[in-house]
């Protein structure tokens, strides 16, 4: 798969590229976590046809496009046989932006053109943080983002459960409250799950940079959620770091229970 991004313009384009041999297209392949597996390998160990003779022009390449409203920097994943309401079985590519939307779009057909669901994570009276709003990152010339970054990190998708969790980043037009929340959709139909969403955050005892009365406490302004969430055991594992080393800020793990989203 690849993503395109037409100059001077925040719409992104999401391409589909499959082998295909005349007019058969091959089934998908799960691909449910960053890089498809818990080692992070990037490994399809269900791959046995590609090869450097029919990976070749005429026999692979792009069959469609479809638009997205901002950059994608988080991965795209890919679920065999979920079931759309009204539509049966479909295999769906799952796409989220920084704009705070995510995706549900046919995997194979170049003629079904509208996702089967689209929803925006953006909270009513807020905005998808920008990267003007880390005013202190990288002495206020901050560039590791080029624009809007509310999801930044790839998402995990349960395929017992047929959820998918995502973490979605957002800010009042003032910039007076930032937050970051933890959400758990339904494939089928994007629809929040039950506890979802949860805001983010944490407290733990301690004695480093930004302690206040002997407790550190979460900052959703400064911690870059970047990493691609985990599941693993039941638990959903969420990490940050920083923006550009702009402190105060700390290297949180955080896991949430799968089901209740404790």
């Amino acid at each position: 798969m690849k993503i395109k991004f037409p100059n001077k313009s925040y719409i992104a384009i999401l391409c589909i590229y499959l082998l295909v041999f005349g007019r058969q297209a091959l089934a998908q392949t799960n691909v449910v976590t960053q890089h498809n597996n818990l080692s992070r390998t990037g490994w399809n160990n269900t791959e046995y046809l590609l090869n450097t003779k029919n990976v070749s022009k005429g026999l692979f390449g792009k069959l469609f496009t479809r638009p997205v409203d901002d950059q994608l920097y988080a991965q795209l994943l890919i679920m065999n046989g979920v079931s759309i309401p009204g539509k049966g079985k479909k295999n769906i590519v799952f796409a989220a932006t920084v704009n705070n939307s995510v995706y549900a779009y046919d995997a194979d057909s170049a003629n079904i053109t509208d996702p089967y669901w689209q929803v925006n994570l953006t909270p009513d009276g807020l905005r998808s943080v920008h990267k003007s709003d880390e005013t202190g990152a990288c002495g206020g010339a901050y560039k590791d983002f080029s624009g809007n970054m509310g999801i930044v990190s790839t998402p995990v998708i349960d395929t017992l459960t047929n959820t998918i969790y995502i973490v979605a980043r957002s800010v009042a037009p003032d910039r007076t409250n930032f937050v970051q929340y933890f959400h758990a959709l339904d494939v089928s139909t994007g629809e929040e799950k039950q506890n979802s969403p949860v805001l983010i955050t944490a407290q733990v005892p301690g004695t480093g940079t930004g302690v206040v009365n002997g407790v550190i406490s979460f900052d959703a302004q400064k911690q870059n959620q970047r990493c691609g969430l985990l599941l693993l055991n039941g638990k959903v594992y969420i990490t940050y770091a920083s923006h550009c080393d702009w402190g105060p800020y700390h290297g949180w793990i955080l896991g949430y229970d799968a089901t209740t989203l404790q």
